[in-house]
């Protein structure tokens, strides 16, 4: 059954010209946004979108649907707003920044509860490193960053908590000292180190 999800969806692609982009602006995973266009695709019986190597691009069907959705959802935006200024319902636009990860697996259902709360407030994602989301916070460019190590000062509400794991050869004293490392054994220690991106949290 066609939901409101899916034509959002498919302005989201049109738009972004990406199904990840567009997967993390709406609160999907990228495989939940792919089998999503591609229900949409099979119950219209037409394809919307021309799957390229580093693009999605719409049809020219879906140039037209793309047109048609997105009167259709602004057509729902002012019956919404009619109703929400009836209410005195809070409008805006919420500016988030994150590191891509964060938008593929944590974010998406603290979005959706969001604009399920909050459905007159948009929300603009912006993917980012953990340096250019402090720089970003900083500036005032967005109003809630998603970070590793948030900097000092910063009002923090933590979304989760990762595992630390040492790997150690079977020889090494520390791998024999069972199962908790203190972070203090470990300080005098070489290591192999790739940061991805993350050298402030490495």
């Amino acid at each position: 059954m066609m939901n409101l999800m899916h034509w959002r969806l498919v302005l989201a692609v049109a738009d972004a010209g990406n199904i990840t982009h567009a997967a993390a602006q709406v609160g999907m995973t990228q495989s939940g946004a792919s089998q999503a266009i591609a229900q949409l695709e099979d119950m219209l019986g037409a394809p919307l979108f021309t799957r390229e190597r580093r693009q999605t691009v719409p049809t020219a069907l879906g140039l037209r649907v793309v047109d048609e959705a997105r009167a259709m959802l602004g057509a729902l935006e002012r019956i919404q707003a009619l109703t929400q200024a009836a209410r005195g319902a809070a409008r805006g636009t919420l500016r988030l920044a994150s590191f891509p990860m964060v938008f593929s697996t944590i974010l998406p259902p603290v979005l959706r509860r969001f604009r399920q709360l909050h459905p007159a407030i948009d929300v603009v994602s912006l993917e980012a490193s953990d340096d250019e989301v402090e720089t970003l916070l900083a500036a005032g460019t967005v109003d809630v960053g998603v970070v590793l190590n948030a900097a000092p000062g910063r009002h923090v509400c933590p979304l989760g908590e990762d595992e630390w794991m040492a790997v150690l050869p079977a020889a090494h004293p520390l791998a024999r000292a069972g199962n908790a490392i203190d972070f203090a054994d470990l300080a005098a220690q070489p290591f192999v180190l790739a940061t991805g991106g993350c050298s402030v949290h490495a």
